[in-house]
């Protein structure tokens, strides 16, 4: 699959004061727009299953994703030690962070992404099946304090559903 192919075309045109946010279940929300005469605005959200949501035979992955079925703690300091249980038929490939979405005016400047295991430099996806030891990023330059979706992906690139948990000081 060639990363830089068309995901598809939009319903409706995402000028001006348009946004996209990633959703805890992996897909993405494309939302507003003002394509017609000043002060109007285009009320119509689009949703956006990516390819990583679908198998070679072009269906939805409906029961074949990771599954998060817990973390503790649900906020972790800094350098802190969450423990994720999870069921997965493949591999974890990798853990990550993401800070919800907030943007304004087509750009969001909180948007982060923040690798806990995985490819280097991250450590490796290793634990006693079924459990992920990660440790939460060192300090609020790499993650300010609040709150971010972990998603766990598997080997083949397929994200689990998100789980919210909180970054403190």
């Amino acid at each position: 699959v060639n990363p830089m192919s068309s995901g598809g075309t939009s319903s409706f045109s995402r000028l001006y004061h348009s946004t996209t946010v990633l959703l805890p279940d992996a897909t993405v929300a494309s939302l507003g727009s003002n394509p017609g005469d000043r002060g109007k605005y285009l009320a119509r959200i689009e949703i956006y299953t990516p390819a990583y949501l679908y198998d070679a035979n072009d269906r939805l992955i409906v029961d074949d994703r990771p599954a998060i079925t817990g973390v503790s703690p649900s906020a972790v300091g800094y350098g802190g030690t969450l423990t994720v249980n999870f069921t997965a038929t493949s591999a974890i490939g990798s853990a990550v962070l993401i800070r919800p979405g907030s943007s304004t005016h087509a750009f969001d400047m909180d948007q982060r992404l923040v690798g806990l295991c995985g490819p280097a430099p991250q450590p490796p996806c290793l634990g006693p099946g079924g459990t992920l030891t990660l440790t939460a990023p060192p300090n609020g330059n790499i993650a300010p304090p609040g709150y971010y979706m972990l998603f766990l992906i598997d080997s083949a690139g397929v994200p689990s559903r998100a789980e919210f948990i909180k970054l403190t000081p």
